[in-house]
């Protein structure tokens, strides 16, 4: 994989995070499928925020 940060060798059962706005690629050696998560943090911090806020209420 490269990106605007370097080159990076990744194999099979890796998993990458990039943030939002990072410019990347990749080379594959043979056949490959690639599998893409695309998340809204808002969205997920929001979602984690309220399955979660019984915890954070006892903590205040």
């Amino acid at each position: 994989m490269f990106s605007e940060f370097g080159r990076q060798p990744v194999s099979v059962g890796d998993a990458i995070l990039l943030g939002p706005n990072v410019l990347f690629s990749r080379e594959p050696e043979c056949q490959v499928s690639v599998t893409s998560i695309r998340v809204d943090t808002d969205f997920a911090l929001d979602q984690f925020f309220w399955r979660h806020s019984a915890v954070f209420a006892r903590s205040a």
